[in-house]
């Protein structure tokens, strides 16, 4: 029986990658927790983990991003090449000087899914569009841009929404939407000031894009027609109205997870529909978190919340009964955790 994968990026400094298996469900993190407390569980459930490094093929221990495609690849960006992993073997890339069609830098920060099936590698000397079919890199993302109608070299992120369109975020001002019929972009959405920048967007299931501002303004656009169907200022009475980097994450029951990029201030939920909102911090409340320092944030196919932090491990939210449990480091116990900044990533089996 065929394995499903569900993918989580959580940005790897000193950190590892994690394969946690549920069922037929295996999710996979780069978690940058590794050093939390001597403690394994704060409950008895109990997760298996293995290490996958260099030893089993994979080009570098330093992890720093990775993508899982629609037939099942996991894709994994290193500091030294890009490595495509297809359950039992690892199939390396690297810049060849020698072939024009080889990666133009080694060191991979980012995989972003494009249209028409190209993956977008960010590395040190910019994009590079792959073709996972001919196996081919190209430098030249600037005349692919040009071609769907999309102006400037900046990207800041891509995502593909619930419906098969893609949307372009260029230098955090101005939002593109890509329509696959037409193959052609059109500016949903621009910044009036140069201070008020895009920190982070996302869309649900229900045709909405959520573009979070700098200062904490959170603009709702309905993505059918690009008209403004709600705003909220509530990040900004929370956390403050500087300029502050936010990332997030969209459920799959539509609610808006906000944190700031290293910054100790939490997690934000937030309902569109009701305006309820929640505030989770450290030792705060029903369901405390562990760690203010979050890194990251997934969801599992029982609907649980991971929230990934910086020295508390990952806190597991249960949204049907408000709990919360955490998964820490502990070495001699379960070895549970691995891939320090040299030792690879781990599925957890």
């Amino acid at each position: 029986m065929a394995t499903r994968i569900v993918t989580g990026v959580f940005p790897a400094l000193t950190s590892g990658v994690y394969l946690y298996n549920v069922s037929l469900f295996r999710f996979f993190c780069l978690a940058c927790c590794v050093w939390a407390s001597s403690v394994v569980f704060a409950q008895t459930t109990q997760y298996a983990f293995s290490r996958l490094d260099i030893s089993n093929g994979l080009s570098n221990n330093q992890v720093n991003c990775f993508y899982k495609d629609k037939t099942g690849f996991l894709w994994t960006g290193t500091m030294s090449g890009l490595n495509r992993y297809d359950g039992y073997q690892f199939k390396i890339f690297r810049h060849d000087p020698r072939d024009s069609n080889s990666l133009i830098d080694d060191f991979i920060s980012r995989i972003l899914e494009g249209p028409e099936n190209k993956l977008w590698i960010d590395t040190r000397k910019g994009f590079n569009l792959f073709d996972p079919l001919t196996e081919k890199f190209t430098p030249n993302y600037a005349a692919a841009l040009q071609q769907m109608n999309i102006s400037g070299n900046q990207i800041t992120d891509i995502r593909k929404d619930s419906k098969g369109n893609y949307w372009f975020l260029m230098g955090r001002q101005i939002l593109y939407f890509w329509n696959p019929l037409t193959k052609k972009a059109t500016i949903a959405f621009k910044s009036l000031y140069q201070q008020d920048e895009i920190a982070f967007f996302s869309m649900d299931k229900k045709g909405h894009c959520f573009i979070v501002h700098g200062t904490g303004l959170i603009t709702v656009l309905n993505a059918a027609d690009g008209k403004v169907i709600g705003t909220s200022d509530i990040p900004s009475r929370i956390f403050g109205k500087a300029s502050l980097l936010y990332s997030g994450f969209i459920d799959a029951q539509d609610e808006l997870w906000l944190y700031i990029q290293s910054g100790n201030a939490g997690v934000l939920r937030w309902n569109f529909a009701t305006n309820a909102y929640t505030l989770f911090e450290k030792d705060k409340g029903d369901a405390p978190l562990n760690s203010n320092l979050v890194i990251s944030i997934q969801q599992d196919n029982l609907d649980n919340i991971w929230i990934c932090t910086d020295h508390g491990g990952i806190n597991i939210y249960n949204k049907r009964n408000n709990s919360i449990r955490y998964i820490l480091h502990n070495d001699d116990a379960m070895k549970l955790w691995r891939r320090e900044y040299e030792k690879g990533w781990e599925p957890v089996v």
